[in-house]
């Protein structure tokens, strides 16, 4: 169902991310940049919330989004799992939401890289399913490729035990 139209009707939606173990710390941001990610598109319509919100629904259940109204918009709460961002700190979520929204890039020779783990930011963005037309998305993955058969192999080969002469 093509909800575009149902939405053009309805206040604006904004979607706040939770970071539980990062002192709970929350990041807001507008529907048309959170949609970017297809994992939380997939649990938006699988709960069919867009459609009910649009229709000014107000006692919505869920089981991944708890919802906050006011007389300017909807928000949608989403806590991330904690196994999404293990050994993130804040300043890798702070760029991690930075880059999301478009309001920071990334590119190899930053002044500021080595502060930033920037290989589980890359893993985030693999399991939050982020667009990968976005260009960082794209950067991410050349320079912190996923997982694949092809090179999660070691780069050695263990070698058979020496043999022993006995006299």
């Amino acid at each position: 169902m093509d909800i575009s139209k149902l939405l053009t009707k309805s206040r604006p939606i904004s979607v706040r991310f939770v970071f539980k173990q990062i002192n709970n710390r929350k990041y807001k941001m507008s529907l048309s940049a959170a949609v970017n990610s297809d994992f939380i598109c997939t649990l938006l319509e699988n709960e069919d919330i867009l459609i009910k919100l649009s229709s000014n629904e107000r006692n919505i259940e869920s089981t991944c989004f708890t919802f906050e109204y006011n007389e300017n918009e909807y928000i949608i709460e989403y806590i991330i799992p904690f196994e999404f961002y293990r050994s993130m700190r804040e300043i890798d979520a702070n760029w991690f939401i930075a880059l999301w929204e478009g309001h920071d890039q990334y590119y190899e020779s930053r002044y500021d890289i080595r502060k930033i783990n920037v290989a589980q930011v890359a893993n985030l963005t693999r399991a939050m399913l982020l667009n990968e037309n976005l260009h960082f998305v794209q950067q991410l993955n050349t320079h912190y490729p996923p997982y694949t058969k092809e090179n999660s192999s070691p780069p050695y080969t263990i070698a058979p035990p020496l043999t022993t002469e006995t006299s």
